[in-house]
């Protein structure tokens, strides 16, 4: 059943965000086991963005970024992005690939391979974590990577999925090392046509 984002209520937007918050706490547990770093995770942020100001959700739309992405599959259909600002990237390679801080400046093939499967690990940390309390079937896809413009990162999630309509329901939560300037952005953006299968999975369709 399709669900307008702009059409739920207050005790479905919560209990939205607790599924969220529960993915992400996953994810974030999972990047601090692959990194031995102590992150941390704001509580995710929810709202229906209207698509020209889709970029927006990570802040600087012509500052460069690192992304994994992940389309969502299975009995809820959506999209997943683990975002970096450049920089950030570059630092998180470092710490994975046991260099210096500093000594990672470009993204070249390895690096970025190094980034995609930190996003696959995240990406299907999540999913696993909401599949295993909703009991709906998740499965993952193969990660894609980007290194662009944020702007032109969240443009291209939002042109391949036509059924997001003016308006897209983002929940998107900020990772942060307690130690080191590393900090990311957490995206998730189910299509319409799922959220009536998520509500009735948690026990909140209407």
């Amino acid at each position: 059943m399709s669900v307008a984002a702009t059409a739920l209520d207050e005790l479905q937007i919560d209990a939205l965000r607790e599924v969220a918050n529960i993915g992400a706490g996953h994810a974030v547990t999972s990047l601090s086991a692959l990194t031995d770093r102590d992150f941390r995770m704001s509580v995710p942020s929810f709202g229906v963005v209207a698509l020209h100001e889709f970029a927006a959700v990570v802040g600087h739309m012509e500052e460069v970024a690192a992304a994994v992405y992940m389309p969502v599959e299975g009995d809820v259909s959506g999209h997943v992005a683990f975002l970096f600002p450049f920089d950030c990237a570059c630092r998180l390679c470092d710490v994975i690939l046991c260099r210096e801080p500093g000594d990672t400046q470009r993204l070249d093939e390895m690096e970025c391979s190094v980034l995609a499967e930190t996003g696959n690990i995240l990406i299907s940390s999540f999913l696993n974590a909401i599949a295993d309390m909703s009991d709906l079937r998740l499965p993952s896809a193969p990660p894609g990577i980007a290194v662009d413009m944020a702007g032109a990162i969240l443009a291209s999630i939002a042109a391949a999925s036509p059924s997001l309509g003016d308006h897209a329901l983002t929940i998107m939560t900020r990772l942060a090392d307690r130690e080191q300037p590393i900090e990311g952005v957490f995206v998730f953006i189910p299509e319409p046509e799922s959220l009536g299968t998520l509500l009735r999975a948690i026990g909140l369709e209407r």
